[in-house]
């Protein structure tokens, strides 16, 4: 490197701009250089003219003794200016990893804060108790040794329920006195009137019935033909009562018992022999015959002032699947299809629905413009992030806020129609408007604000409607057991069995809304000639 050229070309103030195009083998250059000068330094001290105090006293000397002068000069211009630059690169280099070091220090706590989400609903899969604070994730008996636990069981001297003496008696069953006195062993036992009654609730032996109908034969006196039911000439001659049918379906719809299991119980305990086939035959039947009621139930949603949607994951042979709910107090109706996305809802309820729809945060139901958003899916984010960062106090407004929000926007609601309604409807909505506006710079914290403040016109239609409510626990609760059946049977095979299944968890599921009974309701869709219309209209209207 020619050390005029650097000191003709470069000085001091255009080392920032040197040092910003440095790359990392110049940058390395520089430094190999730097120790390269420190090795060839030209010498300070030396013998005559070459000594730094000596006096030049003829012009040779003096020439001799600039150019030694200069060659120090110059060698110092090179090395202060790569000393410099080296400098001025350590420093950027410094506050690179400062930054680089902050935004690990940003990535180590935010997975910290996952790690303890992720440990929190481990330990409520498992029932244990979740810790707010700490990234300790064993998982184990976490109670407290200080801390006195409630004893299980009841207290000591708590009287026992036993169950109520039935109003009325089948058969009564008369028992003698003993042959002997316990007391004093004589066999001399008077018989007296008084008595103590002890009862027992049983069911009766199942005995097979086996119901033989004849079906008369007539002739025609006009074409002397034979004639005789339809029913006679049509299906097999052995069949299967509408009692054991209505008993099967409950069992297989409700219970979630296998059809397996379903053909060794009529087998064994009712002396009815059936195979897994044949109950799988008997359930589509069923399904079949109740597949009006399941199209009045879909035809009758957009009729209602309120609907509550949500939907969960399901197995169809191997494949992922979800099952949507759509439901009120009154109905409710199941859906099976491959996809989650907005196009499989708005097929089952369009998208100028009038009423109050309820939903979780999920994107597929902003479509409704009436949309009443879950306040308490809302809560139970906020005392998540609450349990990682317990000393928040955003996320403690943030908690006590929406609280004070359901409690005034349920008083809200009984109110009859006033101007005074309204007027605290519009207070109700200034103070959702200033959860919006709450700052934090927590990550998880600011997308619970931004979901406030994208939702806060879907936050609050419960208090428009009487029959309306601020969560969408009621869709919730429709799922469950169809997640408990999901659990035992893994789902569905077939497409048809999927259709199977939603038609009779939507009819069953709807007659229990209605109080009906539903072996009587099962028993009499089976055996009726043909569904009518004004059937289906009075199934959906009556609450008998």
């Amino acid at each position: 490197m020619d050390s005029e050229t650097i000191s003709d070309v470069y000085n001091l103030d255009d080392l920032d701009e040197i040092a910003s195009f440095l790359s990392n083998d110049s940058y390395l250059n520089i430094q190999a250089e730097i120790k390269k000068q420190k090795v060839s330094r030209p010498p300070a001290s030396g013998i005559g003219v070459d000594h730094l105090a000596y006096i030049p006293r003829t012009l040779s000397e003096c020439v001799r003794k600039i150019k030694n002068l200069l060659n120090q000069l110059a060698y110092f211009r090179q090395y202060c200016l790569l000393q410099e630059i080296s400098e001025r690169r350590t420093k950027q280099e410094l506050k690179k990893a400062l930054r680089e070091n902050q935004k690990l220090k940003v990535q180590v706590s935010e997975l910290e804060d996952d790690l303890l989400r992720a440990r929190n609903q481990l330990h409520s899969a498992f029932g244990l108790k979740k810790k707010s604070c700490g990234i300790n994730i064993n998982i184990g008996n976490e109670a407290d040794p200080k801390k006195k636990t409630k004893k299980r069981g009841a207290p000591i001297g708590h009287i026992g329920r036993t169950r109520p003496i039935p109003v009325k008696i089948t058969r009564k069953v008369v028992v003698p006195p003993p042959n002997h006195c316990p007391y004093c062993n004589s066999q001399k036992i008077k018989t007296e009137s008084e008595y103590i009654s002890k009862y027992t609730e049983d069911i009766p032996e199942v005995v097979k019935e086996v119901i033989e109908t004849r079906y008369l034969k007539g002739q025609c006196l006009s074409c002397h033909q034979k004639v005789v039911a339809e029913k006679a000439t049509s299906g097999p001659p052995v069949d299967i009562g509408p009692n054991l049918i209505s008993l099967l379906t409950v069992l297989r719809q409700q219970g979630g018992v296998s059809y397996r299991k379903l053909s060794r119980l009529s087998t064994e305990c009712f002396k009815i022999s059936l195979k897994p086939s044949g109950v799988l035959g008997i359930i589509s039947r069923v399904s079949r015959r109740l597949e009006p009621f399941y199209k009045g139930i879909e035809a009758s949603l957009f009729t209602q002032p309120v609907i509550h949607g949500d939907e969960t994951g399901w197995k169809m042979d191997g494949q992922r699947w979800y099952l949507w709910s759509l439901c009120n107090k009154y109905l409710s109706y199941f859906h099976l299809n491959p996809s989650r996305a907005t196009k499989v809802v708005s097929a089952i309820l369009p998208k100028d629905y009038p009423g109050i729809f309820h939903s979780d945060f999920y994107g597929a139901y902003n479509i409704y413009p009436n949309t009443q958003k879950c306040l308490v899916h809302l809560m139970r984010d906020v005392n998540n992030e609450l349990d990682i960062k317990p000393k928040s106090t955003v996320l403690k407004k943030m908690k006590q806020q929406i609280k004070q929000i359901i409690k005034k926007g349920q008083q809200i609601q009984k109110q009859k129609k006033s101007l005074k309604k309204e007027q605290q409807k519009s207070k109700l909505k200034e103070r959702l408007l200033k959860l919006c506006q709450l700052k934090s710079s927590d990550k998880k914290t600011k997308n619970l604000i931004a979901r406030i403040d994208r939702h806060q016109d879907h936050l609050l239609q419960f208090v428009n409607h009487e029959d309306a409510e601020f969560h969408n626990n009621r869709a919730e609760r429709a799922l469950r057991p169809a997640v408990i059946f999901r659990k035992v049977s893994f789902g569905n095979r077939t497409e048809q069995g999927a259709e199977n299944f939603a038609i009779l968890n939507s009819v069953l599921e709807t007659g229990r809304l209605k109080n009906k009974n539903i072996n009587q309701f099962i028993h009499f869709a089976i055996s009726a000639p043909s569904i009518s219309p004004n059937t289906i209209k009075k199934f959906l209207l009556d609450s008998s």
